[in-house]
C-alpha cells in the first residue's frame, strides 16, 4: 500500500525508511580549570565539540577538526582559546533546559 496503511475507516501514514538508522554519537564531556568553562567534549566522528560554561550553558560547536580540539585541551586559557579561535568560526548550537 505504497507509503500509506488503513485500518477500519483511518488512514495513517507510516513512511518508510530510506536506510537505516545514524547512531548519535555519544559526547561525554570532561571538567577543565578554567574561569568560565565547566567543562569540555569532543567527537571525532562527527566534529562536534561541547562547552558546558559555569552558568550552566552547554554549546555544541559544529565542524571543529581534531587538531583544533588538540589545541583547546592544551591551551593554557580554555576560554581565550575559546574565544580567539572557535566561538566566531564555528556554526554553533545551544542547548536549552541543561543546567
Amino acid at each position: 500500500m505504497d507509503d500509506t496503511q488503513q485500518s477500519d475507516n483511518q488512514l495513517e501514514l507510516i513512511p518508510k525508511p530510506k536506510s537505516e538508522p545514524k547512531k548519535v554519537p555519544h559526547l561525554t564531556l570532561a571538567s577543565v580549570e578554567s574561569s568560565n568553562i565547566r567543562s569540555i567534549g569532543y567527537c571525532l566522528e562527527t566534529q562536534i565539540l561541547g562547552v558546558k560554561f559555569n552558568d550552566g550553558s552547554v554549546y555544541l560547536y559544529a565542524g571543529v577538526a581534531g587538531p583544533v580540539w588538540d589545541q583547546l585541551q592544551a591551551a593554557e586559557s580554555k576560554g581565550s582559546f575559546l574565544s580567539r579561535e572557535i566561538r566566531d568560526r564555528y556554526a554553533c548550537t545551544k542547548l536549552m533546559g541543561l543546567s
